[in-house]
């Protein structure tokens, strides 16, 4: 009898990662936190198959946490994608773009999801930026859903500049994008803050569209998710870090590797 009361008690979470160690880790390494936080806490990590080995790695360098559970779904059949290939760092650099693809269709993915948190019946959802979709499965099972990002503010912040920069070039819109929350500011397309603190402020350059190539690919590397770099100093003696902010420069870097935590990252020059 305690023991079903001590399950009926438990807070279950149910989390949904994107197909990349670099976001599977992240997530996995939540779940620890969670059911760190108090005994009445479970956490199960959703991943398909081919990906169960980097959720249990970590979890063996954590200790192996009790309450932390592994969930599958099958990985979206993918035309063109080798059967087992569910990662990102597992893909060649010509079938990247679909693993991409399949966690971005709704039509691909979103049924294995939803019928593994139908089945699970959690208590609340978290989920990958990727799959907005379970925003939505979340609501109709009436439980609550967080949408984690294993990107940190910075390139978050630079990619939605860049988008907007783009579609400012394509429709002639200048959009601005609000930073440090309502009221703080704005970051033009053009580049720099135009409005602190409902104050006026004259906009500067900042971080940019890419205005070179990546370069040939480095040794067992191939370039491709964004890479931040900086140009050289003005003379100051300050060198990049007079004027950062005027000096950076956006470009696109993807490291395929061998699945580690390190193969989809940033890199700085």
């Amino acid at each position: 009898a305690s023991a079903t009361g001590s399950k009926k008690t438990m807070l279950r979470v149910l989390i949904f990662p994107f197909f990349a160690t670099s976001h599977i880790e992240p997530f996995t390494d939540l779940a620890v936190r969670l059911v760190a936080a108090g005994p009445a806490v479970e956490a199960t990590v959703a991943v398909t198959p081919a990906n169960v080995p980097v959720v249990q790695s970590l979890l063996r360098r954590r200790g192996q946490p009790e309450h932390v559970k592994i969930a599958t779904y099958p990985f979206p059949a993918v035309d063109g994608l080798p059967e087992g290939v569910e990662n990102l760092g597992r893909a060649t650099e010509a079938d990247s773009w679909r693993i991409d693809a399949a966690a971005l269709s709704e039509n691909l993915t979103r049924p294995a999801q939803e019928a593994l948190a139908r089945g699970l019946s959690p208590d609340a959802v978290v989920t990958d930026v990727h799959f907005a979709w379970n925003v939505r499965v979340a609501g109709e099972l009436g439980v609550p859903c967080v949408a984690f990002s294993a990107i940190s503010a910075f390139p978050t912040l630079a990619l939605h500049h860049l988008a907007a920069a783009a579609r400012s070039r394509a429709g002639g819109r200048r959009e601005a994008l609000p930073v440090g929350g309502e009221g703080r500011g704005e970051l033009d397309p053009a580049g720099g803050v135009v409005r602190a603190c409902g104050r006026p402020r004259a906009p500067r350059h900042g971080v940019g569209p890419a205005d070179g190539h990546t370069g040939a690919p480095g040794r067992r590397r191939v370039r491709d998710a964004l890479r931040v770099e900086l140009r050289p100093g003005d003379g100051d003696g300050g060198g990049a870090g007079a004027d950062v902010a005027h000096g950076v420069r956006a470009v696109h870097h993807r490291e395929v590797g061998d699945g580690g935590a390190g193969d989809r990252g940033a890199a700085v020059a």
